[in-house]
Parts: C-alpha cells; sequence; structure tokens
C-alpha cells in the first residue's frame, strides 16, 4: 500500500494497510500507524524528486517503491534516466504494463529527447493510456545546423510589415492570372499579387480592390469581348477602351483613404 491507496475522503482513510486510524483504536497502534504514515509520504517525496532510477534505453524499467499495482489518471512519476534513447519509448513502472512515452500530448520521442543522467517527469493520461512527458526534452535547444533549414536566419536586412525601411534593390514578382471575365463585377485582390493580367471575354463591370493599394491588370479583348463599366471609382481617366479582338490595355489602379483612380492605357 502507498499514499495512492489513501482516499480524500476522510472516512474511508480508517485503515489503509499498515496504517490504522480507526475509533477507538489502540493506544499501542498510534506510533506504528504513525511511522507508517511517515514512511508513505517519505516514499512519494523520493518519488517525486527522482530519487528513482529508470533502466533501460527504449523500453524503460522503474522501480517506485510504492508498491503500486494499476496506473490511475494523472499519476506522476519522476526518475532519472540511464542511458539516451534511440526512438520511441515505453515505461513500465512496478511491471504493472509497459505504456508509450510522448511529448506535446501525442508524438512519440525521438532519437536523443532522452539523454543519459537526465532526469524526467512524465504524467498517465488514462484515455490515450500513455505517459506523456511534461518535461521540455533534453534536444529541444537549436543547433548550428537547424539555422537556415528549420530556423530562419537573422537577416538585418529582412523587410518587416511595420517597421519603415528604404529599399536598395529591385525586384521582381509573377504575374497573376484573374481569368477570363465576361460577366458580373471583377475586384482586384491585391493578394493575388500587384501584377494581374485578365481576358474580356463579354460584358462586365471593374470595380476598385476593397484595400488600399497600388496594382496593374493588363486587359486583353478576346473575340468576345465585352463593354467594361466601372463602378465605384473616384476618377476614371485615360485613354478609350475599345472591344476589338486583340486589342491589350494596362489599367493603373490605385486606391488610398477611400479614394480610387483608375487610369487606362491603350498598347496598340
Amino acid at each position: 500500500m502507498s499514499i495512492y491507496d489513501w482516499s480524500t475522503t476522510a472516512g474511508s482513510n480508517a485503515s489503509v494497510g499498515s496504517i490504522n486510524w480507526s475509533e477507538n483504536q489502540a493506544p499501542s497502534t498510534v506510533n506504528n500507524s504513525a511511522r507508517a504514515e511517515m514512511a508513505d509520504v517519505k516514499g512519494f517525496v523520493d518519488f517525486l524528486s527522482a530519487a528513482k532510477i529508470a533502466t533501460g534505453t527504449d523500453t524503460l524499467a522503474l522501480t517506485s517503491g510504492l508498491t503500486l499495482t494499476a496506473y490511475s489518471q494523472g499519476m506522476m512519476f519522476a526518475f532519472e534516466n540511464t542511458t539516451q534513447n534511440t526512438g520511441a519509448v515505453t515505461l513500465n513502472v512496478d511491471t504493472i504494463a509497459a505504456k508509450a512515452v510522448v511529448k506535446n500530448h501525442d508524438v512519440a520521442l525521438a532519437s536523443g529527447d532522452l539523454e543519459a543522467g537526465g532526469i524526467y517527469l512524465v504524467a498517465y493520461e488514462a484515455t490515450a493510456d500513455n505517459f506523456q512527458l511534461i518535461s521540455q526534452v533534453s534536444n529541444a535547444s537549436l543547433s548550428s545546423s537547424d539555422i537556415g533549414s528549420t530556423v530562419q536566419a537573422y537577416d538585418a536586412d529582412t523587410l518587416k510589415a511595420d517597421t519603415a525601411d528604404v529599399l536598395t534593390a529591385g525586384f521582381a514578382t509573377t504575374d497573376y492570372s484573374a481569368g477570363t471575365k465576361s460577366s458580373g463585377t471583377y475586384t482586384p485582390d491585391e493578394a493575388d499579387g500587384n501584377f494581374q493580367y485578365a481576358v474580356n471575354g463579354g460584358a462586365h463591370t471593374l470595380a476598385p480592390p476593397t484595400n488600399s493599394c497600388s496594382l496593374v491588370v493588363q486587359y486583353t479583348n478576346n473575340a468576345s469581348a465585352g463593354t467594361i463599366t466601372t463602378s465605384g471609382f473616384t476618377l476614371v481617366d485615360g485613354d478609350s477602351l475599345t472591344t476589338t479582338d486583340g486589342d491589350d490595355f494596362f489599367f493603373f489602379v490605385t486606391k488610398s483613404n477611400s479614394f480610387s483612380l483608375l487610369t487606362v492605357k491603350a498598347l496598340q
């Protein structure tokens, strides 16, 4: 019996193992009960302070000293590891049963997660029927090989969305195809890129983007080209549009502080 056999209901603790706190108990049993209770508490303290050593590499065995017979939800075990693991790990406490030890709730341990001499704390999770590692794994720190592969290297020239900066070089972009527009309303989205192209395949409406931005849309008429009507722009100027098959146009779109401008430039 151990402290895990004690009850949170006071009346149920009259007799637990060699501890006897029954009503009208014989005076001669008081000292034995007190010493047994102290031994249970000391055993529990030793166990949670990692005084116990787990043996094995990936199949760990641990003797708790608490004479446990079953695991229960939330039961915690602290131990010192003897050998670095090489892969997934199981832990068997007091020969009850071997259960998987996992990190981050449900991830099997990887090689080096437990190192020799490391002290670890696990808790039993009854639903998943495993031990969840509460301690940080030993190989969690970054190494030089992580920089530039799993972690972005520091670069003072990184452009930040909320920091003013001065660009000293240009950049290229990939044009976004907005497809063929033949009906409804086309509202360019800057999230698709600031350089876009579309085909006028029928009468439709062009509206300014929702957010403040500047973008260019290159339009090409096909044989079914129709009239492009604008809606919502503060000002539309530039060249006249046609519906002639093969004609091309640049649409320069700017929106700022709810004002929007469309400038059309014919390319023929």
